[in-house]
């Protein structure tokens, strides 16, 4: 069996992700790490508001997961905010998008270089088509 971790397994994309894996690849075992749990998870790390300033974060996931390697760890947390520069709160919603994104990614990446195994596959999930279609130097 190949085991797979998802960050962000409880949101509208990560649902689908592990629903996925777990219905057309059943060689996988999917486990989430969130803010909730995923009932079809093989298990679950429920992440609390202070999970950033924990240093040892990643040694109690691990416990968790039995101290297992992953074959592929895929970040999909994430989200963003529709308010513009000109917003008076853009400097919070700046703060609420990197709280969303960035942090889940450099877990996910912190993660991969401890627990991922070798010839293994890291995914950080990303708004590059948003991005190339309102990029202004193009």
């Amino acid at each position: 069996m190949k085991n797979l971790l998802i960050i962000g397994g409880s949101g509208q994309l990560g649902r689908t992700v592990l629903h996925t894996f777990k219905t057309k690849t059943p060689n996988w075992n999917a486990y989430n790490i969130d803010f909730k749990e995923n009932k079809e998870a093989v298990a679950n790390y429920k992440l609390d508001d202070k999970w950033k300033s924990n240093p040892d974060l990643v040694s109690i996931i691990q416990k968790k997961f039995n101290n297992l390697n992953f074959d592929c760890i895929v970040n999909v947390a994430g989200g963003f905010q529709m308010e513009g520069l000109s917003s008076k709160r853009v400097i919070i919603s700046t703060e609420e998008m990197m709280n969303m994104n960035l942090y889940s990614s450099i877990l996910a990446s912190h993660m991969a270089t401890q627990y991922l195994n070798k010839k293994s596959l890291l995914i950080l999930t990303g708004a590059f088509y948003i991005y190339e279609k309102n990029n202004p130097s193009k």
